[in-house]
């Protein structure tokens, strides 16, 4: 499945986030020195459920007016499951193991690579990133593609204590939008010496959500990726996200269509 920043042409994706931004949902900040745009969504659109189709694209797309070009991209938002009253689809699905750090957007521009999280170019955790960068060999990664990876390290802490500082990689979007298969993953993250986030299988819906009931303390969660693109987050009981999901899953288990709003 394509990236939906890259399946519209551009003047109609930047006058959405315009019109996105006059409206309080989304916000843009400006690297004066690139020309680049980033573009998050504001606690407003949160509070007020403002999820319009560009609110959802702004969880750290980057974007150059000047040139007219989508420089990087992010995964759309996405939520826990039952949120917002999502069917779950009926369709195959991958399970990934949910991390615990910062959301890092990599992508090269102005002849080097760059990080960014979702709502600042200078983050304490994009500049963390950054400094990693540097001292690896990068010919592995290729310019217009933008590598997601989580920034997990001790200064970073969040609620899950991790041993080591990593940058763990999570997926990759290339320039014509479509995620990288898993295998062209492993080649970078081999290359990188980075790990990816474990995968997981299981047989049935049913047993994901059990298995999310028993996670420890020191996990946080998963999040399934559908074959459709559409991705959900199950967290564990140690968050608070747990009940909600897991009483709307058992719903779905039981046989109804899709979680109900109310729940």
């Amino acid at each position: 499945m394509q990236h939906p920043a890259r399946t519209v042409p551009f003047a109609e994706l930047w006058g959405g986030l315009q019109a996105a931004r006059a409206a309080g949902l989304v916000m843009m900040r400006e690297d004066a020195d690139t020309g680049r745009s980033l573009w998050c969504y504001t606690t407003r659109c949160v509070y007020e459920s403002g999820w319009d189709t560009f609110a959802l694209l702004a969880r750290g797309l980057v974007l150059h007016a000047g040139t007219q070009q989508v420089v990087a991209t992010p995964f759309p938002k996405f939520f826990n499951l039952g949120e917002r009253g999502q069917v779950i689809p009926e369709l195959p699905f991958e399970v990934f193991e949910k991390l615990d750090g910062s959301l890092v957007i990599i992508h090269f521009h102005s002849g080097r690579w760059r990080a960014v999280t979702k709502g600042a170019f200078d983050s304490p955790q994009a500049i963390w990133t950054e400094e990693r960068l540097t001292h690896q060999d990068l010919s592995a990664l290729r310019p217009g593609t933008t590598y997601l990876s989580e920034a997990i390290y001790p200064e970073n802490r969040i609620v899950i204590a991790y041993a080591e500082p990593a940058l763990v990689l999570l997926a990759a979007y290339g320039e014509d939008g479509l995620e990288l298969e898993t295998a062209a993953l492993q080649t970078v993250a081999i290359a990188l010496k980075w790990r990816m986030a474990e995968r997981y299988r299981y047989d049935s819906f049913a047993d994901l959500v059990a298995e999310a009931h028993r996670l420890p303390a020191s996990r946080e969660g998963f999040v399934i990726r559908f074959t459709n693109g559409l991705r959900l987050k199950v967290k564990g009981p140690n968050t608070g996200a747990f009940t909600r999901s897991f009483h709307i899953a058992r719903h779905w288990l039981c046989g109804k269509p899709g979680p109900p709003a109310t729940i």
